[in-house]
């Protein structure tokens, strides 16, 4: 077998397929607002109202679908302190920070390149 073969033969999941579950993970990885939540959170646990503030421009309707969607998908946890009000902290789940030295090459790669594209 040639490389490409050898590689396609082992690979258990294939972005390329449009029916693979990884091609999920590829649209939800992709999305600017996904990129900027996780980054936001390498920092630590961080409340709603935090993440917010850090994040310039997102709608609070943004917000609450993407840190959903990413709880789904196992890259944060969400917890809930029993106090009055409750409160909700968001953080990443050991899974999230294995993308993250991808996801902060990546907003280097935009900011030092943003005048040429």
């Amino acid at each position: 077998m040639q490389g490409e073969e050898l590689l396609a033969a082992v690979r258990t999941y294939n972005a390329w397929d449009a029916r693979c579950p990884s091609r999920r993970m590829l649209d939800l990885i992709a999305d600017k607002w996904t990129t900027l939540v996780l980054v936001a959170l390498a920092s630590g646990p961080r409340r709603y109202s935090q993440l917010r503030r850090a994040i310039n421009g997102i709608s609070h309707k943004m917000l609450s679908q993407t840190l959903r969607e990413l709880e789904a998908r196992h890259l944060l946890v969400r917890t809930v302190y029993a106090t009055v009000p409750p409160q909700v902290e968001y953080a990443l789940t050991e899974l999230a920070e294995t993308l993250l030295p991808t996801l902060l090459a990546l907003i280097t790669w935009a900011e030092d390149h943003a005048a040429e594209v």
